[in-house]
């Protein structure tokens, strides 16, 4: 059986018993599926066009009775039965506009005068950099989709895809994002002589130089390694389109990467006099507490809300995306990221909405809509297509439970440090998500406390400017060791203290906090 793919024209032969999204990977069409394929999501939606796909019962649960009239199906539930046309429109188009941010890169002031090329792999996006170190000036910018997430939103499911046999896809597919991206750059800049420097969250790099990672997964989750690895551009990538060195940057353990240690040298925190906080708010939720030369470190599952995942209308920080949201009294007034018509809501606008019915009691201190707006949501704008975009009352739980993770892993690491929140100098928020995110709304819904809201500054995307600074300052890679040296793991899983506050900020209310 054939399936056809709209716009591009392209045909798939669809295996007997195959879903459609894993003939559609085969064929090197990736739609998103942060559920990893469960259904739940609806990410994975095409338009049936031509041909006939039946009604799967999640299919009936995520599409209104006009939009399954209209051929809309899920394709992790399709099992094609004969020939099919479908539509399928990916984000492409828009995840080059996620801006990346770079901190603190006025510190370098000696090293190497060489071209460095920067590769943050993130769980959603990756994002490069090129950097001249002639001129100690970034050159230019790229981001770009992370086409791993067809596998899954987190590292989790990625993980779980690689044990079923999924590793080489996994692989080939981030090799392929790495050099569409160094390519984008390429066609405006010469790359002769650059070296590359890449670094991510160790499952990302893992998956990356094709190390098994069944030991991520399992007690007592033991990596591959966590060292420095050194190649040629034609080990790594079997081609001889460049001739660069290639860098992968060290990480502190399997769930706090090489990623936190480059955010650890770009906001200088082993240098700074009063203890600081690092803390990068996507999904994985991984953190870095600085004092006295002693670095603590620890993860937290903050799940994919903060980036749009799991969220009935969620989407990426870019054009199109709510990003701020106030509540009149009788309607909900939204700003979108470009200032044009909503396409969805990305994580701060959802912490806004969220934040506003808190306020006004729209939610109760559980997080429980009110029973008239239970079942549909509530109504944030409609997009100029007239898809109504909503907060349904599975958006506001998935936000609970990113939030609640971050506050109660932040707690407990200042805790363990033998802290106070007046002791500490500086939260830096790293991460796309921070530097839209709105801080009253933040402690509002009880996120942050409200001690820490005038120490916090927004860092950007502090992987890739610290990956800027392994390469090119003098001191990098011994900061880096030393990083290393000074830390120490926190294991969120089997505090008490985490366990108590994680069902603690679940709930919202001043009196709660």
């Amino acid at each position: 059986m054939i399936c056809k793919v709209l716009p591009e024209n392209k045909e798939i032969e669809c295996q007997p018993g195959e879903t459609l999204l894993a003939a559609l990977h085969r064929g090197g069409v990736m739609p998103a599926s942060p559920c990893g394929g469960k259904g739940v999501c609806g990410k994975c939606a095409v338009q049936v066009t031509k041909g006939r796909l039946p009604v799967s019962a999640e299919d009936a649960r995520m599409f209104s009775p006009e939009a399954l009239a209209k051929g809309f199906r899920l394709s992790c539930c399709a099992v094609l039965q004969e020939d099919i046309t479908i539509r399928i429109e990916t984000e492409e188009r828009d995840l080059t506009q996620i801006s990346a941010k770079l901190y603190g890169l006025d510190r370098i002031v000696s090293g190497s005068e060489a071209d460095i090329l920067a590769v943050d792999i993130g769980t959603t996006t990756i994002a490069f950099a090129l950097y001249s170190g002639k001129d100690r000036q970034v050159r230019a910018i790229h981001t770009m989709s992370n086409h791993q997430r067809a596998f899954g939103a987190d590292v989790i499911s990625r993980i779980a895809a690689a044990g079923e046999g999924k590793a080489e896809e996994l692989m080939q597919s981030v090799k392929a994002d790495i050099l569409e991206g160094i390519r984008v750059i390429g066609r405006r800049f010469i790359l002769s002589g650059a070296r590359l420097y890449i670094t991510g969250n160790t499952t990302m790099e893992h998956l990356l130089l094709g190390y098994d990672t069944k030991g991520l997964g399992v007690f007592p989750f033991t990596p591959v390694s966590l060292e420095t690895y050194e190649c040629s551009w034609e080990q790594l990538f079997h081609n001889r389109e460049y001739t660069m060195s290639v860098t992968v940057m060290p990480g502190f353990t399997t769930y706090v990467g090489a990623d936190i240690l480059a955010g650890v040298l770009s906001c200088s925190m082993l240098r700074q006099e009063k203890p600081s906080v690092l803390i990068d708010l996507g999904t994985n939720g991984e953190m870095a507490l600085c004092a006295g030369g002693k670095l603590y470190v620890t993860s937290t599952a903050a799940g994919p809300a903060f980036e749009g995942g799991n969220i009935s209308c969620g989407m990426a920080g870019i054009d199109g995306a709510i990003s701020k949201v106030r509540y009149d009294g009788s309607a909900f007034c939204c700003e979108t990221i470009g200032g044009g018509a909503p396409e969805g809501i990305c994580g701060s606008g959802l912490v806004d909405a969220v934040a506003a019915c808190v306020r006004h009691e729209l939610i109760d201190e559980t997080g429980l809509l009110d029973e008239d707006a239970f079942e549909d949501g509530l109504l944030l704008a409609v997009a100029a297509d007239g898809r109504e975009i909503r907060l349904t009352q599975q958006d506001i739980r998935q936000m609970q439970l990113a939030k609640s993770a971050v506050r109660a892993g932040m707690e407990t690491l200042i805790k363990r440090a033998g802290l106070s929140h007046a002791d500490i100098g500086t939260v830096y928020l790293a991460g796309g998500f921070g530097q839209y995110i709105d801080l009253d709304s933040a402690v509002e819904i009880g996120m942050f406390d409200a001690d820490l809201k005038d120490k916090m500054t927004t860092a950007g995307n502090t992987a890739l400017s610290g990956a800027l600074y392994f390469a090119a300052a003098s001191d990098g890679p011994s900061l880096a060791a030393r990083a290393k040296a000074a830390a120490e793991e926190i294991d969120l899983s089997s505090d008490p203290d985490f366990g108590e506050g994680y069902m603690e900020y679940m709930m919202f209310g001043e009196d709660v906090f």
